[in-house]
Order: structure tokens, then C-alpha cells, then sequence
């Protein structure tokens, strides 16, 4: 089926594809880049799975992805930049979409530029499009999508609901904060069955149980990969749902308030705060149903934004979609009521449009890479340091961080002595003498830890381990590299 995209949408996704590439281009792999890059790495080259040989707290999505990523090309962080910046773009098409069957064409633009260029600031973590956020994002669009468009395939509606619950499925598979977005999509279907009448005398429940007996669906086929590689459900519940309760996954109250008041009160994100006030302009949009549905959708993503506590960058991004199209349906309703003759509105619209492009464009970022790009003296720590570890060792040896030093592990192209790669997810005691048993019986060739560690504390046994069996080999950019005597 040919897909036929007008030329001025067309020329906005190619604008957004190319800002997108241009902020990614900092070379630098993220420390989430690193930790979902060695566990996909050691999967393919080591036979050694997520959840049962080693320890993270996603759902595997983007475990498959990445160890796919490592099968094709090695250790890289462009391949899945790329297929996250591909993600994003298709995701800011489909919400152009959306907004079409919800309300007009207009909004749609609105929303795809709102969507697709904030993408790419560097307080939503711009830079690093391969993080899980860009592909939950995109098949939570899909998912809404699909159940949009029963507006006008109401005859095929069971196998439009069975395919946005297996979409919501996949979405989960990448980030389990998704949920909120099903909620939200629960809500979505009920009150746009209300609105559309292809679904005026489809049974709530049915339809209901469609969307569930779908996303069942969407999570089995997930789960596949990592069944067939040995992988229990028991481990697989453990390690991506009920290590969400760990420390490691949850700070504490008062960085919560803190974080949370910097991001809504003092970042980039109060630029939006005017456009959702206009509503007041445009009141009739309360009356509708698939707005309602939007709002609702808003304020789960609200919640699941708000859900970890920590803020970081690229967990905003939950929020855009939602945002993106009510923020687009209220201006555009609001152009729509002016007084004035068709050429004056569409003046209005491209001032705007252009406007909305100037305000949103990713300067910072922008500016970091043509300055990166630039200096001869640019240097990859992570990348340098990894590949002196790599020529240091023996395929068969085993390097452990003593610190959070993901990116530095990936480039090694060596694997930890234990499942616990990060301490950043070792909690207990027991754990930490799981790790030290693990250290113990393996005996890691390199140890590496921080000149100066401020994140993590670790037991006396740790230090005495270290000073009896090891001795500095080097000591750069902050770390200190430990060979075994």
C-alpha cells in the first residue's frame, strides 16, 4: 500500500529526521546506551541472557533490539540511535494523524512539529534516541492510532482493537511506566465509542477484553526471545516488574520534591504551560469526547512521568505525544474561530508554524556537537579507556566495575564475574555477598573504580579484596584501573 504524504508534512519530517541525527551526533554512548548495549552484546557473543546473567530493570524490548544491534555491527551506538530517531519520526507522522481523525488537518501539523523537534532538546535527554523512551513511544502511538482510525473502519474493529492492544503490548515490553498510557487508552476507547459512530453499538466489555486479550498477546510474543533463551518466567517477573521495588529503582522523598520541582516550575517544559491555558479561549473543546479522551490521556502520562521519581531527561519524553495534540487541537480550533477570510488564517498558520520552529529548535545541543565536531582534542574517555582495558585482557577474563561505568564496560568487549554489572541495582547484603562470591570464584583480571566515588558505598570486604589482590595499572580521566597481582 503506497503511503502518500503531502509535500509541506513531508518537508517537516525530513526537518525533524535531520535535527534528530544532527543532536545524536555527540559520539558519546550514555550510560544507559552502555548497560542495555553490554547485556545485548553478552547475549549474543557470551550466551548469557537477560534477568538470569545479568541484572537490569527494563522489560526486554530493548535488550532483543540491542542485542540484534551488536549481531549486525558490534559494539556501536549509531545503528540503534538511528532506529530511535526512525521511531520518533514515525511516531510524530502517526500523531499528524491522529490529530486528523480528532479534529483537523492543522492540528495535525501543530502536533507533529511540537512533538518531533522537543524531541531532540537537551533537557529530554535529545542526544541519545536509542533510550527505551523512543520505542515505547512509538508503539503507544501506534496503539492510539489504530483505535482512532475505528472513527472510519468500524467493520473492522475487532482486529483493529486486537492489533493497538498488541501495539500497547510491545510498548510495555520496552518501558513498563506504558501501563499508564493503557490505562489512558482504556479511558480513550470508551469515550470515543461514544463520539464515533462506527462504534456507537459495539459492545464497552467486548471491546474491552479485545484490547486486553491483545496486549497478552503483544507481551508473550515479547517475552519469546528470552524464553527460548533459558530465561524462566520467575526470572523474567524478578528482574523487569518486582526489582522495580529496589532501591535502585526509587529515590528517596526529598530528591523526589526537588527533582520534580526543577522540572515543572524551571525547565524548558513551561514554554507549553501558555497553550494549554488558552483552552479557556476555546471552551467548546470540553465538549467533546475524543478531547476529554486526550486530556485524560495527558494526565496518565502525567503520572507516569511523575511514577520513578528521578526525572531524568528522557523520561519526560512519556509525556509529548498527549501533550503534542492537545496543545495542537486547541490552537488550531482557536485559528479556526478568528473572524477573518481563509488567506488570512492560512498566514496565520505558517507565521505560527515558523514561530513554533524557531522557539523549539534544539540550539544547545546544536551548538555542543559543532563544537565536539570542531576540536581535534575531542576525546572518548569511556571509548579509550575501554579499548586499553580490552587490550589489557584475555577474551576469556573478567572485568568488574566497582562503580556506575557502563559505557567504559560495553567498549571492553569483556564480561563482569557477576549478573550485577551495575551496583546500582545491588541493595542488600545478600546481593552484595552474591557479588563478592561471584568476584571470589572468578577472580576479575581488572577492577576499575572511581578516583573519587560518590554514588555508591560498598562493604569493607570490597576494599580488603581489592588492596590484597590488586595493584594500580592506571589511573585516567577519573577512574583507576586495578590488575591483578
Amino acid at each position: 500500500m503506497k503511503i502518500c504524504i503531502e509535500p509541506f508534512v513531508k518537508y517537516l519530517l525530513i526537518l525533524t529526521f535531520i535535527v534528530l541525527i544532527l543532536v545524536s551526533l555527540n559520539g558519546l554512548m550514555g550510560e544507559d546506551e552502555g548497560r542495555f548495549s553490554y547485556m545485548g552484546r553478552i547475549w549474543v557473543e557470551n550466551d548469557l541472557p537477560p534477568y538470569s546473567e545479568s541484572v537490569e530493570n527494563k522489560t526486554p524490548g530493548i535488550f532483543i533490539l540491542n542485542a540484534i544491534s551488536f549481531a549486525l555491527f558490534g559494539t556501536n551506538i549509531f545503528f540503534m540511535r538511528l532506529l530511535g530517531i526512525c521511531s520518533l519520526v514515525l511516531s510524530a507522522y502517526l500523531l499528524y494523524k491522529i490529530a486528523i481523525l480528532l479534529h483537523s488537518k492543522e492540528a495535525g501539523i501543530f502536533s507533529l512539529v511540537i512533538f518531533g523537534l522537543s524531541m531532540s532538546w537537551k533537557m529530554m535527554d535529545g542526544a541519545f534516541t536509542s533510550y527505551t523512551e523512543s520505542f515505547m513511544i512509538l508503539f503507544t502511538v501506534i496503539a492510539f492510532y489504530i483505535l482512532t482510525k475505528t472513527k472510519t473502519k468500524g467493520d473492522s474493529y475487532i482486529i483493529l482493537l486486537l492489533l493497538s492492544g498488541i501495539s500497547l503490548g510491545f510498548a510495555i515490553a520496552f518501558k513498563q511506566i506504558a501501563i499508564t498510557s493503557g490505562v489512558a487508552l482504556v479511558f480513550y476507547l470508551i469515550l470515543i465509542k461514544k463520539e464515533f459512530k462506527a462504534l456507537h453499538k459495539k459492545n464497552i466489555s467486548v471491546s474491552i477484553s479485545l484490547l486486553f486479550i491483545g496486549l497478552l498477546l503483544g507481551t508473550i510474543i515479547s517475552i519469546l526471545p528470552i524464553l527460548f533463551s533459558g530465561v524462566s518466567i520467575s526470572e523474567y517477573t524478578k528482574g523487569s516488574w518486582l526489582i522495580l521495588a529496589d532501591s535502585g529503582s526509587t529515590p528517596d522523598l526529598s530528591a523526589r520534591i526537588l527533582s520534580a520541582r526543577t522540572l515543572w516550575l524551571n525547565s524548558r517544559i513551561v514554554f507549553f504551560y501558555p497553550f494549554l491555558i488558552l483552552i479557556v479561549l476555546v471552551p467548546q473543546l470540553l465538549r467533546k469526547k475524543s478531547f476529554i479522551a486526550l486530556l485524560i490521556w495527558l494526565a496518565y502520562d502525567f503520572i507516569g512521568v511523575n511514577a520513578s521519581g528521578y526525572y531524568f531527561g528522557h523520561q519526560i519524553k512519556q509525556l509529548m505525544p498527549a501533550l503534542s495534540i492537545t496543545i495542537g487541537i486547541i490552537i488550531s480550533e482557536i485559528i479556526q474561530k478568528l473572524s477573518i477570510d481563509d488567506y488570512l488564517k492560512t498566514k496565520y498558520k505558517i507565521k505560527l508554524i515558523s514561530l513554533l520552529i524557531l522557539f523549539l529548535l534544539p540550539y544547545n545541543l546544536l551548538f555542543e556537537n559543532f563544537q565536539k565536531i570542531k576540536s581535534i582534542d575531542y576525546i572518548d574517555q569511556n571509548k579509550e579507556l575501554g579499548l586499553f582495558i580490552k587490550e589489557s585482557t584475555q577474551n576469556s577474563d573478567f572485568v568488574y566495575m566497582m562503580t556506575n561505568a557502563n559505557a567504559l564496560l560495553s567498549y571492553t568487549d569483556r564480561v563482569s564475574p557477576t549478573k550485577f554489572f551495575n551496583p546500582l541495582f545491588v541493595n542488600n547484603n545478600e546481593e552484595h555477598q552474591e557479588v563478592l562470591a561471584n568476584i571470589y570464584i572468578k577472580k576479575p583480571k581488572i577492577i576499575v573504580k572511581r578516583q573519587e566515588e560518590k554514588q555508591f558505598t560498598f562493604p569493607t570486604e570490597y576494599h580488603n579484596y581489592l588492596s590484597e589482590n590488586y595493584s594500580i595499572l592506571k589511573q585516567k580521566f577519573g577512574y583507576i584501573i586495578f590488575h591483578r597481582k
